[in-house]
């Protein structure tokens, strides 16, 4: 799922969030210029070995969507407990 070096560059230069942009610009370093991702991360951008890892393997996953942030709302929802009525409850009223 790897783009090429121009695709990314396009994103690079078009993305507006700063976070995205670094990201862009770590994969972009890797799959185009053939950086190492330790050294890359450590010495020009100064980050851990995890967050590049972590983004990397998003990116390889997930291509042009693996850089940018995820909206939480679909985790929240699975995670929320359904509502439960009880017997004799009114539809609509609120308990005190």
């Amino acid at each position: 799922m790897a783009l090429i070096k121009s695709e990314l560059e396009v994103l690079y230069k078009s993305e507006e969030d700063l976070k995205v942009k670094e990201r862009i610009l770590f994969i972009l370093r890797i799959e185009g210029d053939g950086a190492v991702p330790s050294r890359m991360t450590e010495e020009e951008l100064h980050r851990s070995t995890p967050w590049a890892s972590y983004w990397l393997d998003r990116h390889l996953k997930e291509g042009i969507e693996g850089p940018k942030d995820k909206t939480r709302t679909k985790e929240r929802e699975a995670t929320e407990a359904p509502s439960i009525s009880r017997p004799g409850d009114k539809e609509g009223a609120s308990r005190e």
